[in-house]
């Protein structure tokens, strides 16, 4: 390598390890509460130069397991599949939270943003489908969702504390494990890691809106209390799930 070469390779370890600092400190804020994430941040990640673990930052009591990601490279398809099918239950779990709760109104408006939000992913995963001849189709649920609301308490207001913690934490899941599966896809299909590069800042905003709206009625000290304890029983069913081919199992 000549003196050129070494100045052009060292300037890009200077500035990626700069950027990797950068979006490190932007998440940690997101997550934590001390700064928004907005669409105009997402092109702060350099094109999916910068990738770090973001379990513990987004308060999952577990990271997902070593070669989740490989494994999901294996299965593309399904995979897609399966995560257009998460999109558009959010987007029906948001919608229903409007309804259940219309005597809250400042719950309305973030509601049916984060919907759109979700439906909006939904169209962009179907485009993806679309692109590689896969079908749209029904799938069997996967067990994961309906295990975490096992643990809602039915008794208001506790219901809606565990609803949006739970809510939650599917989104703090799904940023991680969008972020592991990106990241295996660099070498592979570097398009689709891009968008699982995109959609992984907006599912960092939707885990924080969540915890924004449980602090609406509690206080900081029980959403935490309580967002620890259902952390745990978020890692028992990933830990019990069957391992399969979907964005939440195994």
């Amino acid at each position: 390598m000549d003196r050129g070469q070494t100045t052009v390779a060292a300037k890009a370890t200077t500035e990626n390890t700069a950027l990797t600092t950068s979006a490190t400190k932007l998440m940690k804020d997101v997550a934590f509460g001390a700064a928004p994430l907005t669409q105009e941040h997402t092109g702060g990640f350099g094109g999916m130069r910068f990738w770090g673990s973001l379990a513990a930052m987004l308060h999952l009591a577990k990271p997902t397991r070593p070669g989740w990601a490989e494994y999901a490279v294996e299965h593309v398809s399904e995979i897609l599949l399966d995560h257009a099918h998460c999109e558009k239950k959010a987007a029906s779990t948001a919608l229903g939270m409007i309804f259940r709760y219309e005597e809250r109104p400042e719950l309305m408006e973030p509601l049916s943003q984060l919907a759109r939000e979700e439906l909006a992913h939904f169209e962009e995963v179907l485009e993806r489908l679309t692109e590689r001849g896969i079908a749209f189709r029904r799938l069997p649920a996967s067990g994961y969702a309906a295990g975490l609301h096992q643990a809602v308490r039915r008794q208001e207001p506790y219901r809606l504390l565990d609803t949006l913690l739970t809510c939650a934490l599917i989104e703090a899941r799904s940023c991680e494990r969008m972020q592991l599966f990106g990241q295996a896809l660099l070498t592979t299909d570097p398009p689709l890691g891009k968008l699982y590069g995109g959609l992984l800042a907006a599912e960092a905003r939707h885990f924080r809106r969540y915890i924004e709206l449980a602090e609406l009625y509690f206080d900081p000290e029980t959403v935490a209390t309580r967002l620890g304890e259902l952390a745990i029983h978020e890692a028992c069913v990933i830990d019990q799930a069957k391992i399969e081919p979907r964005l939440h199992c195994g």
